[in-house]
């Protein structure tokens, strides 16, 4: 019947209200952002000598409150305060966020005027950059070199790859940290030579309406380069991952030659960095992601699943931390004669 409850509701979804809809809208972080820019622009109100927009709550009263108070605030910022493009821009979301609020439509200056001043301080900011003015904004992106020493420095830590699986991920998927903590195996998919992540919200689609494309994790497999030593503790596991662990069935004509090209591929998948969508590479050596391979590689089950990944994590970390050891005695009391 149409009054019955669905079985696949939450709990969440059935205690939600319209409001609570309303306020999810916005990420936490960014509510945060929009309180801090209003409380800037009330601040400002204040020592400027206009306290009449405010009431007394400390509210700005939008009834008295003017778009040319709010460009004298964003020019103020910019001369005095000497703020980034992108906190100007944050004042604007956090203005235009409390109007809506308020219920407020917002005046026709906000849409048009505005647009054009920002445009204005972005093209100056741009030319002070470019003659050394200023200094270049925004955040620094991380360089390949940087990354490799990030790579071999989490390789040391006894946390059970647990940071090296994390950050050659977040390389590999050119994602957000938040993104890849959110990953599941739900999310993966067989994508022929590579495997495919799917993200159904990230930071550009907060609503999930973009398409769903995975993103591939692909290399070449010429940057295969761990010890054969090293490959053959975990080669049975190892082999045609993608097949096994999405439930794809093992062609049986495949000859060996082509297993091991096929095994070599898979785990470059998950152990070499790649510089753009297709691109591969090999940025220092992953014991710790094959480790992570052969554990995912294991046949699960329903009943079995938690007790086949808890066994083998711990047996290949243990491992793991053996070779690591190993290696920091032999550097500290190298052997006579090296």
């Amino acid at each position: 019947m149409e009054d019955e409850p669905r079985n696949d509701v939450s709990t969440r979804q059935q205690s939600i209200t319209v409001q609570d809809l309303r306020d999810n809208r916005l990420a936490e972080g960014s509510k945060k952002g929009y309180l801090s820019g209003v409380r800037q622009v009330v601040a400002w109100l204040r020592e400027s000598g206009r306290s009449g927009t405010i009431n007394p709550d400390g509210s700005i009263n939008l009834d008295v409150f003017s778009y040319e108070d709010f460009t004298e605030f964003v020019l103020y910022k910019y001369k005095s305060a000497g703020v980034s493009l992108s906190t100007l821009s944050g004042y604007r979301s956090a203005i235009k966020d409390y109007y809506s609020r308020q219920n407020v439509a917002l005046s026709a200056g906000f849409v048009t005027d505005a647009t054009a001043i920002y445009q204005g301080i972005r093209r100056l900011c741009a030319s002070e950059t470019q003659t050394g003015a200023i200094k270049p904004g925004g955040k620094q992106p991380l360089r390949y070199h940087q990354y490799q020493e990030l790579c071999r420095a989490s390789l040391t830590k006894l946390d059970a790859g647990f940071t090296h699986l994390f950050l050659t991920l977040s390389w590999n998927l050119m994602c957000r940290s938040r993104s890849t903590e959110t990953v599941r195996v739900d999310h993966l998919s067989d994508e022929g030579d590579s495997i495919g992540v799917t993200f159904f919200k990230s930071k550009t689609d907060q609503g999930g309406t973009k398409r769903r494309d995975p993103k591939h994790l692909t290399t070449r497999a010429t940057f295969f380069r761990v010890p054969r030593s090293v490959t053959d503790l975990a080669a049975a596991s190892i082999s045609l991952l993608a097949q096994r662990f999405l439930h794809q069935p093992v062609p049986s004509e495949l000859t060996l030659s082509e297993r091991e090209l096929q095994r070599t591929q898979l785990v470059g998948v998950l152990r070499g960095p790649r510089l753009s969508t297709c691109a591969s590479g090999a940025g220092g050596p992953s014991v710790v992601l094959l480790n992570a391979t052969y554990i995912m590689t294991a046949p699960v089950t329903n009943t079995w699943a938690a007790l086949w990944l808890v066994f083998h994590l711990t047996a290949v970390s243990l491992l793991h931390y053996l070779l690591t050891l190993i290696l920091a005695v032999t550097k500290q009391f190298p052997l006579p004669g090296h």
